[in-house]
């Protein structure tokens, strides 16, 4: 069944079973995706969150030779700044803001929005426009499709609507899955039968770093790589229903693009776990040898490859070290491996969401570490804060910005958002980002002695779950 029938992707809810709130035994969650019995829960309080429109942008901005229309009230474009001032990527992207006021929320804004497309066209000349919906369109039902339909025929450039309303999930990991539908829905053509000699590799929100590492290693297998979307151009998305296979970087994120690939071009979807770790990234190639008949390449390329890192693992680099890590799931899920692979404890995981893709990375845990408990929050420092203060870890594994809490807490903490950790080399990288950390403490307990958290002993002393509960229909 065809995945782009709809104008938008479905929720993560409804397409995965995607959880966003949960606090408790790993063991649960696993029979609960097993035996498809996984019950949603939710917040009675929450601190903060993302919402899918930023989800949206973020993929939007990494796309080349483009210019993003967010169709809404000015508000809505703080968006676009937190992503400009946050992010590497688009911080040289073009776009613009349609402004809306109150009369336009009522009466339509059709006009409004055709104005800035044909104002943007005529300024940059590019070779897509993006026109981002937002909540406030959503509700007032806007005939984004027609003017699309008018300019696309009159200015000959490929026009893409993007339908996110904000509002469906409250997963913003969904915002990945909207943007992508309307990619490949608008600009994804099969032209002809022949398969080409590439593959795709579908990549969403990987640095550069990791971008280059990954490509070189299927370079090294002999196989081209198609990227996209992230760091596309047109081109890329105009030859992906041609390739031979896709491959999947981290599965969260690319699971969309490559199902619909599959469904509606018959490009066979390989989609192991993300490569990291030394054992992580064998079964990622491994994966990717058994489908493209290459798998005595892979087994060469391990050999060669793996050589300088095994003795990482060899000295336990990260002995007797109980390590707390934050990170997108798939991501967490493929770090908390390798820190047990180097020797070190995994104290406890928050990640942002948990759905039915993460089933079997799961299950591996929960038989490496019967009784971990599992953090599905999004936004929510407070919780995590309370968690640290009962499990006093060694080491603090996050994002850009998620290590304050830890490190107001003394505990050593490291950001992997501009460090390359996949393949064999991001072993390396891990490793010597963890243990300047952790012989580097001075600043942190200093930070630790002169400031603290701004949270209540009353909050302190309750359950880190108390605001969650099990949604009853």
């Amino acid at each position: 069944m065809s995945l782009l029938k709809g104008k938008a992707s479905k929720t993560r809810e409804k397409r995965l079973n995607t959880l966003s709130a949960y606090m408790g035994d790993i063991h649960p969650l696993v029979e609960g995706f097993r035996k498809e019995t996984v019950s949603q829960r939710i917040r009675t309080f929450s601190q903060s969150t993302f919402d899918e429109v930023i989800y949206v942008l973020r993929l939007l901005n990494r796309i080349a030779d483009a210019v993003t229309i967010i169709h809404s009230p000015r508000g809505c474009a703080a968006a676009q700044l937190y992503l400009h001032a946050t992010e590497r990527e688009g911080e040289d992207g073009r776009w613009a803001v349609t402004n809306l006021n109150e009369r336009d929320t009522i009466m339509g804004s059709d006009a409004k929005l055709r104005e800035t497309v044909v104002s943007l066209y005529r300024r940059y000349r590019p070779r897509l426009i993006f026109i981002v919906a937002t909540p406030a369109v959503a509700i007032n039902n806007d005939d984004i499709q027609s003017v699309v339909e008018e300019l696309r025929e009159e200015l000959d450039v490929r026009i893409v609507p993007v339908y996110s309303d904000g509002f469906k999930s409250k997963n913003a990991v969904t915002g990945y899955d909207v943007a992508l539908h309307a990619l490949v829905k608008y600009l994804i053509v099969k032209e002809q039968k022949v398969r080409g000699n590439y593959v795709n590799l579908l990549s969403v929100t990987e640095n550069a770093s990791d971008l280059e590492t990954v490509e070189g290693l299927l370079k090294e297998l002999g196989l081209r790589a198609n990227i996209l979307p992230n760091r596309a151009a047109p081109e890329n998305f105009v030859k992906a229903a041609q390739a031979k296979q896709s491959i999947s970087i981290n599965p969260d994120y690319s699971d969309y693009l490559g199902k619909a690939l599959e469904s509606d071009y018959g490009v066979p979807f390989v989609q192991p776990p993300l490569p990291i770790g030394i054992n992580g990234t064998y079964r990622w190639l491994s994966a990717i040898g058994e489908a493209t008949g290459l798998k005595d390449a892979v087994d060469d390329l391990h050999a060669r490859e793996s050589g300088a890192v095994l003795r990482l693992r060899e000295k336990a680099a990260l002995q007797g070290v109980r390590v707390y890590v934050n990170l997108p799931a798939a991501t967490a899920l493929g770090v908390a491996a390798m820190v047990e692979e180097l020797g070190g404890e995994v104290a406890g995981v928050t990640i942002e969401h948990v759905d039915s893709l993460h089933e079997g990375e799961l299950a591996a845990l929960l038989a490496r570490k019967p009784g971990l408990q599992i953090h599905v929050a999004q936004g929510q420092p407070f919780e995590e804060a309370n968690i640290l203060q009962r499990t006093r870890p060694d080491l603090y594994v996050g994002g850009l910005g998620q290590q304050v809490v830890a490190a107001k807490l003394g505990i050593p903490a490291v950001s992997i958002n501009n460090t390359g950790i996949l393949g064999y080399r991001g072993v390396a990288r891990f490793v010597h980002l963890a243990v300047k950390a952790l012989k580097n403490r001075a600043f942190i307990l200093n930070l630790a002695k002169n400031s603290g958290l701004p949270y209540a002993d009353g909050w302190r002393q309750k359950s880190p779950y108390w605001y969650i509960k099990q949604e009853v229909k």
